[in-house]
Parts: C-alpha cells; sequence; structure tokens
C-alpha cells in the first residue's frame, strides 16, 4: 500500500502571514490538528501543528500545575496574557520549518517508519515537490480496521 493510497486529501493550508488565530480557528472549523504552511509558490515551507500553541500541561515538582504554551510557562494566573500575545503572533513565527514530508509513491512501512525515526504524528506529502495530501497517525488506525 503507498502513501498516496491512505493520505488525505484536499489539504488545508495556511500562509506564513496568518495569524495564529486565524489558524487555530481554521483547525476548529475543520476539525484537524496541523496545518502546512505554503509559501508564495505554493511550496510547504512549515507546518503547524495544535501543540504548537496548544496547551501542554506539566507537573513540575510540587510546584503545582504549569502550563507550557510555545516553550514559556505559564500559570494559570498568566495563561490569558501568554496566549493573547501569542494568537497576535504570525504564523510563520511559530511554525516547524523544513517539516519531515513523503513522497506519495512511498510503501506504507516507509510512513510509519518516517514516523517513528522523526517522532513526528503527521507527513505532508508530495508529488514532484508539490503538497498532494497529509498523512496522520488517524491515517494508519483507518488501514488497521479497514476490513
Amino acid at each position: 500500500m503507498l502513501a498516496s493510497h491512505i493520505m488525505t486529501t484536499p489539504i488545508i493550508t495556511v500562509s506564513s502571514s496568518t495569524l495564529v488565530s486565524e489558524a487555530a480557528q481554521v483547525m476548529l472549523n475543520h476539525n484537524v490538528s496541523c496545518l502546512p504552511v505554503v509559501g508564495d509558490s505554493g511550496s510547504i515551507i512549515g507546518i503547524i501543528t495544535h501543540t504548537d500553541f496548544g496547551l501542554n500541561h506539566k507537573l513540575i515538582g510540587g510546584s503545582g500545575k504549569i502550563f507550557m504554551v510555545l516553550g514559556a510557562y505559564a500559570t494559570p494566573e498568566s495563561f490569558e496574557k501568554i496566549t493573547k500575545d501569542l494568537f497576535g503572533k504570525k504564523v510563520g513565527e511559530v511554525m516547524t520549518k523544513n517539516p519531515i514530508t513523503i513522497e506519495d509513491s512511498a510503501d506504507i512501512s516507509d510512513v510509519i517508519s518516517k514516523m517513528i525515526n522523526n517522532k513526528v504524528n503527521r507527513l505532508p506529502v508530495l508529488k514532484e515537490g508539490k503538497l498532494v495530501g497529509i498523512i496522520s497517525r488517524h491515517d494508519l488506525l483507518k488501514v488497521l480496521v479497514q476490513p
């Protein structure tokens, strides 16, 4: 089975100049956990995932609840200010640049290996350098449960 057989299409993308708040709303509206970031030529230049600006709850020693937002620690009291500052940023400021990708002709075993070896949960799929789809762990799960 090839990457092209399991990838999700069409792809919802954003540009690097999109506000993080807008990207978050796009993710919510389309029920997706990531958005490829494309440049003027339509080529992929980055990826933004829900974890790039979402809450990561951390328990640090006995200090109680600490939230991590884009690498900054936030207490419940400072969370509102930090998220307001974050949502005013542009996607290009917070995206992962040069994301790990895979070709549409890759075998599913290569997809799985690439995800595991690079510790990523989703792979943009390219065909001749152009973005044509995306594969997430959810797509792999669908393959497992197919009759």
